[in-house]
């Protein structure tokens, strides 16, 4: 693979990701996430565990 390709690929991937947890976090209503959370404080939003742990898959397509 060409190492053009191989950039496009990344930016396309992190494209993906970024995009999907700036949807999770904005674009899922509260209310609809955390419909059985035992609190409202934030560390039961879902959204934010979510984006949280999708963060390890874009610092490794960053950096390796």
């Amino acid at each position: 693979m060409s190492e053009s390709a191989g950039l496009l690929a990344r930016v396309v991937t992190l494209g993906f990701f970024i995009g999907t947890m700036v949807w999770v976090f904005v674009g899922l209503r509260k209310e609809y996430v955390n419909l059985e959370a035992p609190s409202k404080r934030f560390y039961h939003d879902l959204r934010l565990w979510t984006v949280l742990s999708m963060l390890p898959h874009v610092i490794v397509y960053l950096f390796l």
